[in-house]
């Protein structure tokens, strides 16, 4: 865990704000990004990758979409490896 976030929901956030860069419109098959997105609208961010994408909300609006999960989908258990590699680096520069 991580200031409350757990590693899986940050790496899925740090998808997010990859996304965000290219398009306004994401889908996303993590309800609970979703549920803590809407959450940080009331809620003090727990990470500076929450810190950044709140920064983007407030600048200019997106849209969440959630689609049912693709577990097993390769392309996508390799996406959220890089993602989760990704974020345990980052963080480890923080530090």
């Amino acid at each position: 865990m991580h200031g409350g976030v757990n590693m899986l929901c940050l790496a899925e956030e740090a998808g997010l704000l990859l996304a965000w860069r290219d398009s306004d419109v994401v889908a996303l098959d993590s309800q609970g990004v979703i549920q803590r997105m809407a959450n940080l609208q009331y809620e003090k961010p727990g990470s500076w990758i929450e810190e950044r994408l709140v920064r983007q909300m407030q600048e200019r609006p997106r849209t969440l979409m959630w689609v049912r999960g693709h577990r097993g989908v390769i392309g996508n258990e390799v996406a959220d490896k890089r993602a989760r590699r990704e974020v345990k680096k980052a963080e480890e520069h923080q530090e």
